[in-house]
C-alpha cells in the first residue's frame, strides 16, 4: 500500500500538496464536523429560541458561571454543592461570559455545541494523527463520535464530564505519541492538568488507562521482538509525562476553591437511577456498538502498525468501561451507573466507524469506482446512525428548566435589590419539595443577591396571622407561583407571579424579570462561533508540543485551549484577575502569547526535551 502523505502518522517530510487537497482536508477535518456536531447540538435553540437549556443539573451550572464570573472562582469555596473542585467548567464559562457580556444561561444554550465541535475534533486528530488514517477521514470519525448518543447524554446533564471528553481523547493521542517520539510529555501534562480540574474523578481513570499503558509498554520493551516491539524508552517516556501530570494536577487541585473529599455515592435501587439507566442506555445501542468497536479495534490491530496496534489497545480498555459498568450494575450491584460511565467510553463510537471503514477496504482496493462508492458510503451510514442517535437524544430531550420560575425569581431579585442589604429572603415552597430543589432554586438566582435568600418549605396555615411560617425575624417572606404552593398567599403584589407576603416594602418600583430566550439565531451562531475559535485561539501555541502537522494542530488546538485556559484562568482569578471583558480576553491572549512561546522555544533550544523521529505508519488514501 502507498503511504499517504497526508496521515497524521507520517510525521516524516510530507510531500507537497496542491491547494486543492488542502482544501479539502480542512474542509473535511475541520469544518464539517465542526458545522454537523455543533449544528445537531445548536438546531433546538435555533429553532425555537424560548427553549430552556437541557438538563435537570443544568441551572446548578448556569449559577456557578455566573457567580465565577461576578465574583471569581473564590465565591465556591464555602457554597454546598458548589463542585468548587472542578473550578474549570465554570471557569472557561465565566471567560465566555465575560468577553461577550452575555448572561450565564446564554452559555448553557452554547457551551454543549461547542464542546460537541470540540470532540469531533479531537476524534478526528485521534483517527488520523494516532490511527493512521487519512486525513479526509476525519469527518466520519468526527461526525461519528461528536455527534453520538454518548456525547448528547453526557451533554443532558454533565457539564463537566463534557468538559473534560476532550481532553480525554487528547490525552489518549499524546500518550500515544510520546510512546513513539513524536510529542512532546509536557503536552500530556498540561491536557492532564485540565483534565484533574474539570472532573478530578474521571480524571483518576484516566491515570488509570495511561497507567496500564506505560505498564504494557515496559513490558513489551523487555520481552518482545519485531515489529510490535515498542521503540526503545517508550514506556519511560509514557510514565515519566504521567508521574509530572499528576504532580500537575495535585497542584491545580490545591489551587481549586474546593479539595475533593468524597467519591460521590449512587443507589442501584433508587428510582431515579434506575429510570436514568433505562431510559439513557438503548439509544447508546451498546448490543450492537460494543460488539462493532471490538471488532473494529481487532481489524485495526490485525492490519495496522506498531504504533495503530499500541494506540488501538488503549483505546479497547476505555472502550470496555462500557460493559463493565452495564456488568456492574446489573449483575454485580456495583453503583458504577452505565448511564454515566457508558457515555465516557466514547472509542466505542469510535470504533464503530473504525470498523466500517476496515469492512469496506476490499471494496475500495477492487479498483472498481462502485467499489469506491460502496465503501464510502458504509462508512458514512455508520457514522450518520451514530450521529442520528446522538440527534434524537438531544432533539427530544427537552428542558427541566421552568422560564417562568427564572422570571419570577427575576422580580424576586429586583426587590431585594431595593431593601436593606442584611435583609435575609425567604422563599416559601411546598412541604413536601425533593431535597435538591432548593439548591436549583437558589443557583437560578443572580450571583449578586442569592447569599442572602433561603428557601423554606412550609404547610401553609391561613387561620394564623403568621400563616404558620417560621422565617427568621425582619425577613422578607415572598410566593412565587413556580415553587409549588398550590394559591397564593395574601400580600402585595410585586409583579407577574410574585407576592411579598411579609417584610419591607420596595424601596422604589419594582421591575419585573424577563422570560429569558436565546438570542437571535445569527448572533447564536456568533457567540458558538466566537467560543470555538476564542478556544482554538488559546490552545494554538499549545496543541504544537502534540508534533502532528498543521491541520491536526487546528484540530486539538480548542482542546488544548481548554485545558490551558481553565487552568490559567483558576490560577488568574485566585491571583485577582476578574473576568470583565479586558480580564476575559486579556486571559485569552496571554494563555495563547505562552503557547506560543512555549512551543517556540523547546523547537528551538537544545537542551529541551527533543522529538524522536517516529516510525512511518502507512495510511489509506480514500
Amino acid at each position: 500500500m502507498d503511504p499517504s502523505p497526508e496521515t497524521g502518522a507520517d510525521r516524516g517530510r510530507p510531500a507537497p500538496a496542491s491547494s486543492g487537497r488542502v482544501a479539502i482536508d480542512v474542509l473535511s477535518a475541520i469544518a464539517l464536523p465542526v458545522l454537523i456536531a455543533g449544528g445537531i447540538f445548536l438546531a433546538p435553540f435555533l429553532r425555537d429560541p424560548t427553549q430552556m437549556p437541557f438538563g435537570a443539573d443544568t441551572v446548578g451550572y448556569v449559577w456557578r458561571s455566573s457567580v465565577v464570573q461576578a465574583d471569581g472562582v473564590s465565591a465556591l469555596e464555602d457554597v454546598v454543592r458548589s463542585l468548587g473542585a472542578r473550578p474549570l467548567q465554570p471557569v472557561v464559562a465565566a471567560i465566555f461570559l465575560g468577553s461577550t457580556e452575555q448572561a450565564a444561561l446564554v452559555w448553557a444554550i452554547v457551551s454543549p455545541a461547542v464542546l460537541a465541535a470540540i470532540i469531533a475534533l479531537a476524534a478526528g486528530a485521534v483517527a488520523t494523527d494516532g490511527l493512521g488514517e487519512h486525513r479526509r477521514r476525519s469527518l466520519v470519525y468526527g461526525v461519528g463520535v461528536g455527534s453520538s448518543a454518548f456525547v448528547a447524554w453526557t451533554a443532558y446533564a454533565y457539564a463537566a464530564n463534557l468538559t473534560l471528553d476532550p481532553m480525554a481523547l487528547g490525552l489518549v493521542l499524546v500518550a500515544s505519541l510520546v510512546a513513539f517520539g513524536s510529542a512532546r510529555r509536557l503536552a500530556g501534562v498540561l491536557l492532564l492538568l485540565g483534565a484533574a480540574l474539570a472532573h478530578y474523578l474521571f480524571a483518576v481513570v484516566i491515570v488509570g488507562l495511561l497507567l496500564l499503558f506505560g505498564v504494557l509498554l515496559l513490558a513489551a520493551e523487555r520481552r518482545f521482538r519485531g515489529p510490535d516491539r515498542p521503540p526503545d524508552g517508550a514506556a519511560r517516556r509514557v510514565l515519566t509525562m504521567l508521574g509530572a501530570g499528576v504532580a500537575a494536577a495535585v497542584g491545580g487541585i490545591a489551587l481549586s476553591p474546593q479539595l475533593p473529599t468524597r467519591v460521590p455515592t449512587i443507589s442501584v435501587e433508587g428510582p431515579f437511577t434506575q429510570l436514568k439507566t433505562s431510559s439513557r442506555l438503548p439509544q447508546m445501542a451498546l448490543w450492537a456498538t460494543v460488539p462493532l468497536a471490538a471488532l473494529g479495534g481487532w481489524l485495526r490491530i490485525r492490519t495496522g502498525t506498531s504504533m495503530t496496534r499500541w494506540m488501538t489497545a488503549l483505546l479497547l480498555v476505555w472502550a470496555s468501561m462500557a460493559p463493565i459498568s452495564v456488568l456492574a450494575w446489573y449483575v454485580l450491584e456495583v453503583p458504577l451507573p452505565p448511564y454515566r460511565w457508558a457515555a465516557f467510553a466514547l472509542p466505542v463510537p469510535l470504533l464503530v466507524v473504525a470498523a466500517a471503514l476496515a469492512l469496506g477496504e476490499p471494496l475500495r482496493r477492487s479498483g472498481v469506482a462502485i467499489g469506491k462508492i460502496a465503501a464510502g458510503a458504509l462508512a458514512a451510514v455508520v457514522a450518520g446512525a451514530l450521529a442520528a442517535a446522538g440527534a434524537a437524544v438531544w432533539w427530544n430531550a427537552g428542558s427541566e428548566i421552568d422560564r417562568a420560575m427564572f422570571a419570577e425569581l427575576g422580580t424576586v431579585a429586583n426587590y431585594a435589590r431595593t431593601i436593606p442589604a442584611e435583609t435575609p429572603v425567604v422563599l416559601v415552597t411546598r412541604r413536601n419539595q425533593p431535597t435538591e430543589t432548593p439548591d436549583r432554586i437558589l443557583a437560578a438566582l443572580p450571583a449578586d443577591v442569592i447569599e442572602r435568600f433561603s428557601v423554606l418549605p412550609t404547610a401553609v396555615d391561613r387561620t394564623r396571622d403568621d400563616l404558620g411560617i417560621q422565617a427568621p425575624e425582619g425577613a422578607a417572606i415572598l410566593w412565587i407561583s413556580t415553587l409549588g404552593q398550590p394559591e397564593p398567599l395574601p400580600g402585595v403584589g410585586l409583579g407577574p407571579g410574585v407576592v411579598l407576603v411579609a417584610g419591607p416594602p420596595p424601596g422604589e418600583p419594582v421591575v419585573p424579570g424577563e422570560l429569558p430566550r436565546a438570542p437571535p439565531a445569527g448572533r447564536l451562531v456568533l457567540l458558538a462561533s466566537f467560543a470555538l475559535i476564542g478556544l482554538g485561539v488559546a490552545g494554538s501555541g499549545w496543541a504544537g508540543l502534540a508534533g502532528v502537522p498543521a491541520i491536526g494542530r487546528i484540530a486539538l488546538a480548542p482542546t488544548f485551549g481548554l485545558a490551558l485556559l481553565g487552568s490559567l484562568g483558576t490560577l488568574g482569578s485566585r491571583l485577582g484577575i476578574p473576568f470583565t471583558r479586558l480580564g476575559s480576553l486579556g486571559l485569552v491572549l496571554v494563555t495563547a502569547a505562552a503557547g506560543w512561546v512555549v512551543d517556540l522555544g523547546l523547537r528551538r533550544s537544545r537542551g529541551g526535551e527533543r522529538a524522536v523521529p517516529p516510525r512511518r505508519i502507512t495510511g489509506s488514501p480514500v
